[in-house]
């Protein structure tokens, strides 16, 4: 099932919260980050909820507004460790892959 994309302004949300040592939200919620000048993504996955970025040294190629999230299209596709969900986000959606087929 895909889900749409949504940008998460604070972490001080009610609906984020600490499960042992791991953040969750709302799946599909991205919340954006940086430092020194260099811009990303926190992203819930769109499964579990559960918070993360990209792996280091690992990015994607934008499409779309970075400053609007239901603009984004980012490639290759996204894999969350969490709970393994694989996929990619289209437009503002987040696509299971194998919906995208």
């Amino acid at each position: 099932m895909s889900v749409l994309a949504m940008e998460m302004r604070s972490l001080e949300d009610d609906r984020v919260s600490y499960r042992g040592d791991r953040l969750y939200g709302p799946p599909g919620a991205m919340f954006r980050v940086g430092r020194d000048g260099i811009a990303g993504f926190w992203i819930a996955c769109p499964r579990c909820g559960a918070f993360g970025s990209a792996r280091h040294g690992h990015s994607w190629e934008i499409e779309g507004d970075p400053s609007d999230v239901s603009t984004l299209t980012l490639t290759p596709s996204i894999r969350k460790a969490c709970c393994d969900w694989h996929g990619f986000l289209v437009n503002g959606q987040f696509v299971p892959v194998e919906e995208s087929v």
